[in-house]
């Protein structure tokens, strides 16, 4: 049995994650510009309170809930430690 997911209420999520900050792009269904967050690194509560909002804002605005899904790429700075 397959899921068919309706692209119109898909919501996309990039995160970039080093060790001194964080990124996060977020771009709701359709047309709209993705928004940019940068934060600094292990801002957890922060990070899930700038997903929430801006799903929220989204499903407020399409008038129906959204999916949200996530590409995620980690970055490591490096330290000058060996391996790094």
């Amino acid at each position: 049995m397959t899921n068919q997911i309706d692209v119109r209420d898909v919501c996309c999520v990039a995160l970039e994650l080093s060790k001194t900050s964080w990124v996060c792009a977020f771009a709701p269904p359709g047309d709209c510009k993705a928004v940019v967050h940068k934060i600094k690194a292990g801002e957890v509560s922060r990070l899930i309170g700038i997903l929430n909002n801006s799903k929220a804002k989204a499903e407020h605005q399409l008038g129906r809930p959204c999916r949200s899904y996530s590409a995620m790429r980690s970055v490591t700075m490096a330290s000058g430690l060996p391996g790094s």
